[in-house]
């Protein structure tokens, strides 16, 4: 049984859907002068989006920052940061 508000992630058309509503959110949020994170921080929805409002170089600041407090990556692995 399919929980209510959950995307069929094999349906390829709802999953792209998801993802364009997800990007205007991120974008009007943006344009409002609001942020990406939030009480629960830069998750998977919304890692993708991190250049949008931080410069590379404020991201790379991050990431060594990161790497100085977990240097095995332990905590959220790949979940706050984009792709490299």
């Amino acid at each position: 049984m399919r929980r209510h508000g959950a995307v069929d992630r094999a349906d390829g058309t709802e999953e792209r859907r998801v993802e364009e509503m997800r990007a205007d959110l991120m974008r009007t949020v943006l344009s409002l002068g609001g942020t990406l994170a939030g009480e629960h921080g830069v998750g998977y929805a919304k890692r993708s989006f991190l250049g949008w409002e931080l410069s590379p170089e404020a991201i790379s600041l991050q990431r060594k920052m990161k790497a100085l407090i977990d240097p095995k990556n332990l905590l959220n692995p790949q979940k706050i940061f984009p792709e490299a």
